[in-house]
């Protein structure tokens, strides 16, 4: 007879233990008693993993020979083997002498088939090359890294990268050592990943707007992963700030440098915002000469205020102008 431990599924690198059992139910004693217990390829035996009442069992060629079985009497053999390999897991014992046997059908027996299925323990890093605070137009690189820690090949292995809106991949700012990845769905397909290797994405991308930059990477495979919490990584949010360049010109509507009193003075003062982002909170600090009194100001945008001496603008858009108008008199 022959008996396992296990159930009929396993994974590799697990232990089986089987149990072999010779008894001899005869009137007589058993002379030149083998026994053939050849293990399957996908198993190990282990340091120390076979046991024996009575005989010797070779590994190799599967044979335990046990010699002289008395009548009535029993041998046993044990063998603790390492799943080594993924696949089906199959064994027939068979037990003979050199005597006549008198009942040939209890003369083998086998194990139901066990499936061994195997094993990867995947694990992925992304790492960026810039600190939590970026700005409009800067280049970001990330790098994410994915390792097969398992002792199984890892087979339709595919990463899910989905950079953030706020970024846009410049011109060849993706490269990858194995597989392809397409920035528009946020895919990263490797395929096959053997056990104790790994491969890399680098991603060159240009920050196109202000907002938070978030990111999880995440892997998975056609086989069981022994340990999911290793399986996504995130980088810390990265604050985009917005950059703008204000340009600012001030016009009077005479070309003199000497006036009277009572004279008009007309003033016109230009912003532009040439970008490349939005500005918001755009305040000019305009305080009139003592010399002067207002007699009318007209904004394009937003209101100023006399006293104060502000133009409160507010948002100006990238590529956009303002303008305020200012009639006063010398005083």
């Amino acid at each position: 007879t022959k008996s396992v431990n296990v159930s009929t599924v396993v994974n590799v690198s697990d232990l089986i233990k089987f149990t072999i059992t010779v008894r001899n139910n005869g009137t007589c004693d058993a002379t030149n008693v083998t026994v053939t217990e050849k293990l399957s390829d996908i198993l190990e035996v282990t340091q120390g993993g076979i046991e024996v009442s009575a005989g010797t069992y070779n590994v190799k060629s599967g044979l335990w020979t046990i010699e002289k079985l008395a009548n009535q009497s029993t041998a046993t053999l044990t063998i603790v083997a390492k799943v080594i390999s993924n696949g089906t897991i199959a064994n027939v014992v068979v037990v003979n002498s050199t005597e006549n046997d008198t009942n040939k059908s209890n003369n083998k027996d086998n194990i139901t088939n066990i499936t061994a299925l195997p094993v990867v323990d995947l694990a992925i890093t992304k790492e960026v090359n810039v600190s939590t605070v970026v700005y409009f137009g800067d280049l970001i690189k990330f790098t994410i890294t994915v390792t097969n820690n398992g002792s199984s090949n890892a087979t339709d292995v595919n990463v899910t990268e989905k950079l953030s809106d706020l970024l846009e991949v410049v011109p060849g700012g993706i490269i990858v050592t194995t597989g392809n990845y397409n920035a528009t769905n946020g895919y990263w397909y490797i395929g096959d990943l053997n056990a104790g290797n790994y491969e890399k994405l680098t991603i060159t991308a240009k920050v196109v707007a202000n907002g938070t930059i978030a990111n999880v990477v995440t892997v998975t495979s056609h086989e069981n992963d022994t340990n999911k919490s290793n399986n996504n990584d995130s980088i810390e949010n990265i604050t985009a700030l917005p950059l703008v360049d204000l340009q600012i010109t001030k016009k009077v509507n005479v070309n003199v440098t000497r006036m009277d009193v009572s004279d008009k003075l007309e003033f016109t003062i230009t912003v532009h915002n040439n970008g490349p982002c939005n500005a918001t909170g755009v305040n000019v600090s305009e305080v009139l000469s003592p010399c002067l009194v207002m007699l009318g100001n007209v904004p394009s945008i937003g209101y100023y205020n006399v006293t104060a001496g502000v133009w409160y603008i507010g948002d100006l858009a990238n590529g956009s102008d303002a303008t305020l108008k200012i009639v006063t008199q010398i005083v």
